[in-house]
Protein backbone atom coordinates (compact mmCIF):
# COMPACT_ATOMS: atom_id res chain seq x y z
CA UNK A 1 0.00 0.00 0.00
CA UNK A 2 1.05 2.91 -0.94
CA UNK A 3 1.85 5.91 1.52
CA UNK A 4 0.05 9.42 1.05
CA UNK A 5 3.14 11.45 0.80
CA UNK A 6 3.95 8.93 -2.57
CA UNK A 7 0.28 9.53 -3.94
CA UNK A 8 0.86 13.26 -3.81
CA UNK A 9 3.99 13.23 -5.69
CA UNK A 10 2.68 14.24 -9.46
CA UNK A 11 3.93 12.32 -12.14
CA UNK A 12 4.72 13.10 -15.49
CA UNK A 13 3.64 11.33 -18.76
CA UNK A 14 5.83 12.75 -21.90
CA UNK A 15 4.60 11.38 -25.08
CA UNK A 16 5.95 12.92 -28.76
CA UNK A 17 3.76 12.42 -31.14
CA UNK A 18 4.57 12.61 -34.35
CA UNK A 19 1.42 11.62 -37.41
CA UNK A 20 -0.29 9.03 -35.22
CA UNK A 21 -3.70 9.93 -35.37
CA UNK A 22 -4.59 6.41 -35.96
CA UNK A 23 -3.67 5.41 -32.58
CA UNK A 24 -3.39 8.18 -30.71
CA UNK A 25 -6.71 8.64 -28.74
CA UNK A 26 -5.91 5.14 -27.48
CA UNK A 27 -2.89 5.98 -26.17
CA UNK A 28 -4.33 9.61 -24.18
CA UNK A 29 -6.96 7.21 -22.93
CA UNK A 30 -4.28 5.24 -21.11
CA UNK A 31 -2.63 7.30 -19.52
CA UNK A 32 -5.92 9.06 -18.30
CA UNK A 33 -7.46 6.21 -17.17
CA UNK A 34 -4.74 5.42 -14.94
CA UNK A 35 -5.54 4.32 -11.23
CA UNK A 36 -3.17 6.54 -9.94
CA UNK A 37 -4.74 9.98 -10.50
CA UNK A 38 -2.10 12.61 -9.78
CA UNK A 39 -0.18 13.44 -13.19
CA UNK A 40 0.15 15.45 -15.70
CA UNK A 41 0.18 14.36 -19.53
CA UNK A 42 2.38 16.62 -21.93
CA UNK A 43 1.93 16.14 -25.10
CA UNK A 44 4.55 17.38 -27.21
CA UNK A 45 3.22 17.51 -31.24
CA UNK A 46 6.49 17.02 -33.08
CA UNK A 47 4.80 18.77 -36.62
CA UNK A 48 2.32 16.13 -37.10
CA UNK A 49 0.83 17.47 -41.04
CA UNK A 50 -2.25 14.67 -40.02
CA UNK A 51 -4.92 15.06 -37.21
CA UNK A 52 -2.46 14.30 -34.50
CA UNK A 53 -2.32 17.87 -33.42
CA UNK A 54 -6.03 18.45 -33.40
CA UNK A 55 -6.82 15.34 -31.38
CA UNK A 56 -4.44 16.60 -29.09
CA UNK A 57 -6.23 19.64 -28.75
CA UNK A 58 -9.20 18.23 -28.08
CA UNK A 59 -8.15 16.50 -25.03
CA UNK A 60 -6.54 19.35 -23.60
CA UNK A 61 -9.60 21.25 -23.57
CA UNK A 62 -11.45 18.39 -21.77
CA UNK A 63 -8.93 17.60 -19.18
CA UNK A 64 -6.72 19.88 -17.24
CA UNK A 65 -4.12 17.85 -16.82
CA UNK A 66 -3.33 17.65 -20.50
CA UNK A 67 -0.70 20.21 -21.41
CA UNK A 68 0.18 20.65 -25.46
CA UNK A 69 3.19 21.61 -26.43
CA UNK A 70 3.65 22.48 -30.55
CA UNK A 71 7.07 22.43 -32.10
CA UNK A 72 8.54 22.04 -35.69
CA UNK A 73 9.91 18.71 -36.13
CA UNK A 74 12.38 17.90 -34.82
CA UNK A 75 12.53 14.15 -34.15
CA UNK A 76 11.42 11.71 -31.05
CA UNK A 77 14.68 12.39 -28.98
CA UNK A 78 14.40 16.27 -29.22
CA UNK A 79 10.28 16.03 -28.25
CA UNK A 80 10.86 13.93 -25.22
CA UNK A 81 13.58 16.96 -23.95
CA UNK A 82 10.93 19.35 -24.51
CA UNK A 83 8.63 17.37 -22.87
CA UNK A 84 10.95 16.94 -19.91
CA UNK A 85 11.19 20.98 -20.31
CA UNK A 86 8.00 21.32 -19.46
CA UNK A 87 7.10 18.72 -16.91
CA UNK A 88 5.97 19.41 -13.34
CA UNK A 89 6.27 16.05 -12.08
CA UNK A 90 8.57 15.03 -9.44
CA UNK A 91 8.86 11.58 -11.98
CA UNK A 92 9.00 11.43 -15.09
CA UNK A 93 7.55 8.47 -17.56
CA UNK A 94 7.43 8.57 -21.53
CA UNK A 95 4.32 6.82 -23.09
CA UNK A 96 4.90 6.82 -27.25
CA UNK A 97 1.93 7.76 -29.63
CA UNK A 98 1.15 4.12 -30.96
CA UNK A 99 1.81 2.62 -27.19
CA UNK A 100 -0.84 2.26 -24.25
CA UNK A 101 -0.64 1.37 -20.72
CA UNK A 102 -2.75 -1.01 -18.76
CA UNK A 103 -4.49 1.17 -15.89
CA UNK A 104 -2.09 0.33 -13.32
CA UNK A 105 1.23 1.21 -14.63
CA UNK A 106 1.75 4.03 -12.94
CA UNK A 107 0.56 3.03 -9.66
CA UNK A 108 3.06 -0.03 -10.10
CA UNK A 109 5.77 2.02 -10.94
CA UNK A 110 5.13 4.26 -8.03
CA UNK A 111 4.90 1.07 -5.76
CA UNK A 112 7.97 0.45 -6.48
CA UNK A 113 9.70 3.29 -5.78
CA UNK A 114 8.87 3.57 -2.36
CA UNK A 115 8.87 -0.29 -1.48
CA UNK A 116 12.39 -0.43 -2.81
CA UNK A 117 13.60 2.58 -2.66
CA UNK A 118 14.88 3.18 -6.26
CA UNK A 119 15.27 6.26 -8.52
CA UNK A 120 14.39 4.54 -11.56
CA UNK A 121 11.76 1.93 -12.80
CA UNK A 122 12.05 -0.01 -16.14
CA UNK A 123 8.94 -2.01 -16.96
CA UNK A 124 8.48 -5.20 -19.22
CA UNK A 125 6.66 -4.36 -22.51
CA UNK A 126 4.87 -6.25 -24.85
CA UNK A 127 4.44 -6.03 -28.22
CA UNK A 128 1.11 -7.31 -30.05
CA UNK A 129 0.47 -7.68 -33.51
CA UNK A 130 -2.43 -9.81 -34.38
CA UNK A 131 -1.54 -12.95 -32.60
CA UNK A 132 1.57 -12.90 -32.40
CA UNK A 133 2.68 -11.27 -29.13
CA UNK A 134 6.51 -10.64 -28.02
CA UNK A 135 7.47 -9.70 -24.16
CA UNK A 136 11.10 -7.91 -23.75
CA UNK A 137 12.86 -9.23 -20.65
CA UNK A 138 15.49 -6.77 -20.83
CA UNK A 139 16.67 -6.15 -16.81
CA UNK A 140 18.29 -3.02 -15.48
CA UNK A 141 20.05 -3.94 -11.74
Amino acid sequence: MMTSTLNKEKVSIIMPVYNSDKFLQRSIESALRQTYSNLELVLVNDGSTDDSGKICTIYANKDIRVKVITQKNQGVSAARNTGINEANGKYVTFLDADDFFVDNAIATMMELIQNKRVDMVRTLWREIRGDYVRIGNESVK
